[in-house]
Formats: C-alpha cells, sequence, structure tokens
C-alpha cells in the first residue's frame, strides 16, 4: 500500500510540473526583434524587420499587422514618399 502511494504521489507530482512548464512555456509574444536601417547614397531608407513570435491562434490569428507612418509639414501638407515592400 506504500509503495502505491508513493507512485500515485510521484505520478501526480510529475503531471503537475509538466503542466507548469507547459504554461509558462505557453502564450503569444514576440520572441525576437531585429532591425536593420540602411541610409542609400540617395536617402532612401531600405529598413528590414525580423521578428519571431509565439502564436497559438488565440489574439494573432492572421499575422503580424504593421502601420507604416504618413509624414507631413507642420502646416498638414503630406510629404511626399513611396514604400516598397517586397
Amino acid at each position: 500500500m506504500r509503495n502505491l502511494l508513493a507512485s500515485l504521489f510521484l505520478i501526480i507530482s510529475a503531471c503537475l510540473l509538466s503542466t507548469l512548464s507547459a504554461a509558462q512555456n505557453s502564450g503569444e509574444r514576440i520572441l525576437s526583434y531585429d532591425v536593420t536601417i540602411e541610409v542609400q547614397k540617395d536617402a532612401d531608407f531600405i529598413i528590414t524587420e525580423r521578428i519571431s513570435v509565439n502564436s497559438e491562434g488565440r489574439q494573432i490569428r492572421r499575422g503580424i499587422f504593421r502601420d507604416l507612418p504618413r509624414y507631413k509639414l507642420d502646416d498638414g501638407t503630406p510629404i511626399p514618399y513611396r514604400y516598397k515592400l517586397p
């Protein structure tokens, strides 16, 4: 009986530890983010972003979205610019 209780205790402990470990490792989050900005001779910028995420389909369902800035002068006049996406 004592061996049975000890075995049962070990099994329950192992299950709880594996559940806690999985809970700590889960979750939707950004794992790494790296950006490289190159300034060209003609004053253009080449910006490359590398993002690694952990997604479980809860909040991040359709990828990561990026809002690109729109620049204006102090008087509100838009500054012309182009974005080229690969």
